[in-house]
């Protein structure tokens, strides 16, 4: 098959590599190239790396101006590949491939509609997720579905770690899509649009942990947000991001939300929440480094009693 592939970071990489090995990348659509961190520096996307690797022709247009869509045209490409692009294509971009243009979005649509579905699975409390490749149409992430796998979410799991799981299933659900298309054997399924939810994109303040909600929703939000953008929460007035957790089956009845239960080596920190109390595993005071809670339990003065929400 005939490909030119749009997308960019990590996730799309493992996808590009796995096509790579099995059908030809015509060219690579990226993202323009974007400075990051704390001196500004161009960062190169992993997508543009492997392409300049393997010597496929590269385009990061600003805008689809007519002679970059006469550039594709002239592809001659069977289909577009779409996996985390971040640009809506028009219409006549879409009508170019000969057969046409497919994504990999990672939920089970029409679930988990929008930029963020992989943390707003575990911020929800699901217990499955999977990955759609679809037919992309005008309303995105609302195309007609070519195939679905669904897979079970691990015990404790956070977005990092099922963004890697489902990059791999992504990749290889477009190998079987693809087969399909090329077998003639694809049956196109339109989304029910009554089944539909749409989440957006994380909001870094959304991370703040509000211990007045239930210790499993502070869990499922923590797993959300880990590693980025990062759930967090304050002791003695700095930030402290908090990166792992466990459910306790420790009861204290009337103690007040966000109260530290118990201080331990061994087990962590204990805090309470409207409706159940949490252990603290692993956390980062801001400006330093990642450490267990034991070790931060040894290196700072935390008592039972204090408390974890932002002084007014």
């Amino acid at each position: 098959m005939r490909i030119i592939f749009w997308g960019s970071g990590d996730f799309a990489l493992v996808s590009l590599k796995k096509l790579a090995s099995k059908h030809q990348i015509l060219a690579a659509i990226i993202p323009t190239d974007k400075k990051k961190g704390r001196g500004l520096k161009i960062s190169i996307d992993p997508v543009k790396e492997f392409s300049q690797q393997r010597g496929f022709e590269i385009y990061q247009p600003k805008d689809f101006s007519a002679d970059f869509i006469n550039v594709l045209k002239r592809k001659k490409s069977q289909l577009f590949v779409v996996v985390n692009y971040g640009r809506k294509l028009s219409n006549e971009i879409l009508g170019i491939p000969k057969i046409y243009s497919i994504n990999l979005h990672p939920s089970l649509l029409p679930k988990y509609r929008g930029p963020a579905p992989i943390n707003w699975a575990l911020i929800q409390g699901e217990k499955k997720t999977g990955v759609s490749i679809i037919k992309i149409g005008e309303k995105i992430d609302a195309g007609e579905i070519i195939y679905q796998k669904k897979i079970g979410i691990k015990q404790g799991e956070n977005a990092g770690e099922l963004t890697e799981r489902l990059a791999k299933e992504g990749a290889n659900a477009l190998l079987k899509a693809i087969e399909l298309l090329e077998s003639g054997q694809v049956e196109l399924s339109v989304q029910n649009e009554q089944q539909a939810t749409y989440f957006p994109k994380l909001d870094k303040s959304d991370g703040e942990i509000d211990w007045s909600k239930s210790a499993e929703q502070i869990y499922n939000l923590i797993r959300g947000f880990t590693p980025r953008p990062g759930a967090f929460t304050f002791w003695k007035e700095k930030r402290i991001k908090i990166w792992r957790t466990r459910l306790s089956q420790k009861e204290f009845p009337s103690t007040a939300s966000g109260t530290i239960l118990e201080v331990s080596k061994s087990n962590g920190i204990l805090a309470a929440t409207e409706n159940g109390t949490l252990w603290i595993e692993e956390l980062q005071r801001e400006g330093k480094r990642r450490m267990t809670a034991g070790e931060f339990v040894i290196g700072h003065k935390i008592k039972k009693g204090e408390n974890l929400c932002k002084l007014e």
